[in-house]
C-alpha cells in the first residue's frame, strides 16, 4: 500500500533487482521525484554563535570556521571527527566520565547551505528522521518548526518548504537542545555502556529534501501480496490524502527464510505517480523498496510462553541484544561483521531495545537472513509510568502521547516492508499504559503492520488491549553454575527469556591493554574491537543446528536439532575420560533425529564413580558418511554446585557450595603441535581462509587451550575472526 496526496496514473514495477541512476548536479534536487539528503553540516555550540538564529540561518551568514561534520551523527561524533577529542584517550579507563565540557549543557547548531531552482507547480518537503532530542528548524531566516513540534529521537516529521525555497542559495539551520534521558524520548544506555558526554544530542539520522509535483507518495507498505507490473488510475480532490492499495499476485513466489533454513530472495518495488492530461507529467517517483515474501506469527502456548512461527515452522528465537555505537555513528561494514558473528554462533535474531538504528541495518538483516525484534527501551522516559517504581523517568503527560505516536509512525514506516522483522515490543521492563497502547496500536495499524506486537519483554503486567507478553525477565545477569539452567526456577532454561546474561566476560589481554576498564566487561560475546571471547564459543557450541548436550542435573545426554530438515539416522559416542587421559567408559548409541526437537540419548552412569574430576566427550556422527556433526567436551566434578534459590534476585542466585574442580589446576602441561595451512580460496564474505591443525603429542588431555590469530607484522589480534 502507499499513501497518495493530491487524478493520477500509477505504474508499479516489481522485480528481482534495483535500477538506480545518480544525477550529479550543483542543485540539491532538480525534478519531481527527486529526494536528497542534506550532505553534511557545519556544527557549533550555541555558546559561540549569535542568538539571532533568523540572521544566522540566512544564506549570507558565515559558518566557515565551524566544525565540518558528516550528514548524521550526534554532537560528540562531529567533535571526534574534527579531532576536538581523541577517541583512544577518551575510551581509556574512566576518562570519558571525567569530561567536563559545559557546552553540552547548551544547544548545538547544525547549519548547511544548498542550491535550488524552484519552478511553478513544484513542491518541496523537508523530512526529519532522527534528531535527539528536540530541535528548532529554520530555513532562510524563517522558523519552520519549533522544539514543541520536533521532539523525540524517533520523531520523524515532514515540513512543507514550498513557500520558503528560493532561487540560488538556501540555508537550513537546526538548533538541537541538550538531552535529558529521564525527561526526553531519547536513546539511553542504562548500564549497557557509559553515557556519552552529550547524551546523544544532535542530528543522528539523515535529513531529507524532496521535490514533487502536486501529487506526492509515501513509501510503500507491504501487506503480504506481491505483483509484477501493474497500473491503476485514481481521482483525488485538492488537498486529499488517500491510501491506495494496488493488488496483484506472483503465482510461484520465492519465499524468504531465516538464514539457517533457506535463502533470502528479495523483490523490488518502485512507482511513479503521473498526472493525466495533454502532457503526462511525473508528479512523484518513489525510491526502490526491497521486500521479501514470508509469514510470521506468534502465540501464547499452554504455559503462557510466547512461541513464534516463520512460514509455518516453529521458530525458536536464539539471539542477543544489539549495542550501537554510543555516538550513533553507523558503520555498515562493522554491522555486517557483527551479523556475521551472530550467524556464525548459530543465532537467528537480534533484539533492538530502543536502538532502532538506520535503514541500512534492516537491509543488511534482509540480505543476511537475520530476524529483528525491535521495541522501546527501559528505565527512562519511555517507561515513565505511575506503576513503574524501578525507574526515574518523568511521568507521561498529554503532549508525550503525541510524541509517542509520531515516533511509532516513523519507525514502523521504516521497518514495515522488511522480511527480517520478527515483531515489536511496546515496552521492555514495563508495559505501556492503556492510552499509550492505543496510540501505538493505532499507529501500527495505520502503517499496515502485519507482524506480532507484544506488550513488553517481561511478565510484570500488560495493557487491556493486549494479552500477557509470554516473556520473562528474571535474569540471571551474572554468573550462575551450569546446573542453574535445568528445571523451572527463576531464569532457568524454560519459556521465552527476553533478557539474561552470563555476567563478567573478560576480554583477551591485548584488548584489555587498549582500554583497561572500558567500554564493557558484562554481557558481551565479543569485545569492542570485535575479538570473540569465551562466551562467543560457548554460545556457538550450544546453538549449533544439530548437536548433543549434557544435562548436569540428571546426568543425561540429549540430542538437539533446530533444523526444519527431515529426520536422519545418527550415532552418538559418549566417552568418560579421567585427568590422566584414560578412558573410564565408552558408549555408542544409535538414534534418529527429528526437526525442531530435543530428545534424551542416554544417561552417563560412569560419572557416578569418578573420584574427583573427569572429562565427558560427546561426538555426534552421521553413520552413513562417518561425518562428525558435532563434538563437545565437558569437565564434570564428582560434586555439584548447590544453589540457594530462596535468596534469588533478578540479578543472580547465590551458590552455597561450589563443585570441586581443584584437580584441573594441577593438570600437567600438554605439548601441542600446531600446523597452519593457508587456503587459496576465500569465503562467501570475502574472508581469507586458513586451516589450523592441532595435535596433542602428550599422554595427558590438553585442557583450556585458547587459539588466537595474530598479525605477524603488528603483533595485533586479527578481528573479526570466524573459527
Amino acid at each position: 500500500m502507499l499513501k497518495i496526496v493530491g487524478a493520477l496514473l500509477i505504474p508499479v514495477v516489481i522485480s528481482g533487482s534495483v535500477n538506480a541512476a545518480n544525477v550529479v548536479s550543483d542543485l540539491l534536487v532538480t525534478s519531481a521525484g527527486d529526494v536528497a539528503d542534506i550532505p553534511g553540516w557545519y556544527l557549533q555550540s550555541a555558546l559561540k554563535v549569535p542568538d539571532d538564529l533568523s540572521t544566522l540561518s540566512s544564506p549570507g551568514a558565515d559558518s566557515s570556521s565551524w566544525h565540518r561534520v558528516s550528514a548524521r551523527g550526534n554532537v560528540m561524533a562531529g567533535l571526534l571527527e574534527n579531532g576536538v577529542y581523541n577517541e583512544t584517550e577518551m575510551f581509556y579507563s574512566d576518562n570519558m566520565e571525567s569530561m567536563s565540557d559545559t557546552s553540552f549543557e547548551s544547544p548545538w547548531i547544525y547549519r548547511e547551505m544548498f542550491k535550488m531552482s524552484p519552478s511553478e507547480g513544484q513542491y518541496f518537503t523537508l523530512k526529519t528522521h532522527g534528531i535527539t532530542s528536540k530541535a528548532d528548524i529554520y530555513l532562510n531566516g524563517i522558523l519552520i518548526a519549533t522544539s514543541d513540534q520536533q521532539q523525540g529521537s524517533y520523531g520523524g516529521l515532514q515540513y512543507d518548504l514550498t513557500d520558503h525555497i528560493q532561487e540560488g542559495d538556501n540555508c537550513i539551520l537546526i538548533r538541537a537542545f541538550p538531552t535529558n534521558y529521564l525527561r526526553d524520548f531519547a536513546m539511553g544506555f542504562v548500564d549497557w555502556n557509559p553515557y556519552p558526554a552529550d547524551n546523544g544530542t544532535g542530528v543522528w539520522r539523515n535529513v531529507e529534501l524532496s521535490q514533487t509535483g502536486s501529487i506526492s507518495m509515501s513509501p510503500f507498505r507491504r501487506d503480504g501480496s506481491a505483483a509484477a507490473q501493474i497500473c491503476d488510475t485514481f481521482d483525488l480532490k485538492p488537498n486529499e490524502k488517500r491510501t491506495v492499495s494496488i493488488k496483484a499476485s506472483i503465482r510461484y513466489p520465492d519465499i524468504w527464510w531465516p538464514a539457517r533454513w533457506g535463502g533470502q530472495p528479495l523483490y523490488t518495488i518502485q512507482a511513479d505517480t503521473i498526472i493525466q492530461g495533454p502532457r503526462k507529467l511525473v508528479s512523484d517517483r518513489s525510491s526502490s523498496q526491497r521486500f521479501g515474501i514470508r509469514h510470521v506469527l506468534s502465540k501464547l502456548n499452554g504455559f503462557n510462553d510466547t512461541e513464534f512461527t516463520v512460514n509455518g515452522e516453529p521458530f525458536q528465537v536464539i539471539g542477543a541484544g544489539y549495542g550501537p555505537d554510543i555516538f550513533m555513528r553507523f558503520d555498515e561494514d562493522r554491522v555486517e561483521k557483527i551479523f556475521t558473528y551472530l550467524l556464525d554462533m548459530g543465532m537467528n535474531t537480534v533484539r533492538l531495545e530502543g536502538k532502532q538504528e538506520h535503514p541500512e541495518l534492516y537491509e543488511l538483516a534482509d540480505r543476511m537472513g537475520v530476524m529483528v525484534l525491535a521495541g522501546w527501551e527501559c528505565c527512562d522516559k519511555w517507561e515513565g509510568w505511575e506503576y513503574n517504581e524501578d525507574a526515574d523517568g518523568i511521568k507521561w503527560e498529554d503532549p508525550d502521547y503525541l510524541i509517542a505516536r509520531a515516533s511509532m509512525l516513523h519507525e514502523v514506516e521504516m521497518m514495515q516492508a522488511h522480511p527480517s522483522m520478527l515483531g515489536f515490543l511496546l515496552g521492555s521492563d514495563y508495559w505501556p499504559d492503556d492510552q499509550a497502547t492505543e496510540v501505538y496500536l493505532d499507529a501500527l495499524q495505520g502503517m499496515d503492520w502485519s507482524n506480532p506486537v507484544i506488550a513488553s519483554a517481561s511478565m510484570r503486567g500488560y495493557p487491556k488491549a493486549l494479552g500477557p507478553s509470554g516473556m520473562k525477565m528474571n535474569g540471571p545477569y551474572d554468573w550462575v553454575p551450569p546446573n542453574y539452567w535445568y528445571g523451572d526456577q527463576e531464569g532457568a532454561a524454560f519459556g521465552f527469556g527476553s533478557e539474561l546474561g552470563a555476567g563478567v566476560g573478560t576480554p583477551e589481554m591485548r584488548s584489555l591493554k587498549k582500554f583497561i576498564a572500558w567500554p564493557n566487561l558484562h554481557w558481551q560475546l565479543f569485545d569492542y574491537y570485535l575479538s570473540p571471547m569465551a562466551a562467543y564459543f560457548g554460545a556457538k557450541v550450544g546453538a549449533r543446528m544439530e548437536h548433543v548436550a549434557y544435562d548436569y542435573e540428571s546426568r543425561t545426554v540429549w540430542l538437539i536439532k533446530h533444523s526444519v530438515k527431515n529426520e536422519g539416522h545418527r550415532q552418538v559416542l559418549i566417552d568418560v575420560i579421567n585427568t590422566q587421559g584414560n578412558k573410564l567408559s565408552g558408549t555408542k548409541v544409535n538414534i534418529t533425529t527429528t526437526p525442531h526437537s530435543a530428545k534424551p540419548v542416554s544417561s552417563v552412569d560412569a560419572l557416578h564413580t569418578i573420584q574427583d574430576v573427569a572429562f565427558l566427550r560427546l561426538i555426534l556422527c552421521d553413520p552413513e558418511s562417518d561425518l562428525v556433526i558435532s563434538r563437545d567436551v565437558y569437565w564434570v566434578s564428582q560434586t555439584t554446585d548447590v544453589l540457594d534459590w530462596s535468596k534469588s534476585n533478578f540479578f543472580t542466585t547465590p551458590v552455597t557450595k561450589f563443585a570441586n574442580y581443584t584437580k584441573l589446576q594441577f593438570l600437567p602441561a600438554a605439548n601441542i603441535k600446531v600446523l597452519l595451512r593457508p587456503q587459496k580460496s576465500t569465503s562467501a564474505y570475502g574472508l581469507t581462509q586458513a586451516e589450523v591443525q592441532l595435535e596433542n603429542e602428550s599422554g595427558v588431555p590438553a585442557f583450556f587451550i585458547p587459539l588466537n590469530a595474530i598479525h605477524a607484522s603488528e603483533n595485533a589480534e586479527v578481528a573479526p575472526v570466524y573459527w
